[in-house]
């Protein structure tokens, strides 16, 4: 497992609340340049997790790139 770091800021935060559980919703916004080596690697772990049926935040960046 290769791990990456990249750098963000919460730009907004939603608290969802019911009697079963709490959870939240958050944007973000990545604070690197789009052609940064580290967005097509982190791309390629989200497609190949969404190919697999895995991930809230695969499914959520593939949304951002298409």
């Amino acid at each position: 497992n290769q791990r990456i770091s990249i750098p963000i800021r919460p730009v907004w935060f939603k608290l969802e609340e019911n009697e079963d559980v709490n959870y939240f919703h958050m944007g973000i916004e990545f604070l690197i340049e789009p052609n940064d080596e580290r967005v097509s690697i982190l791309k390629n772990v989200a497609i190949n997790r969404l190919s697999e049926g895995k991930g809230w935040l695969s499914k959520m960046l593939i949304k951002l790139w298409n």
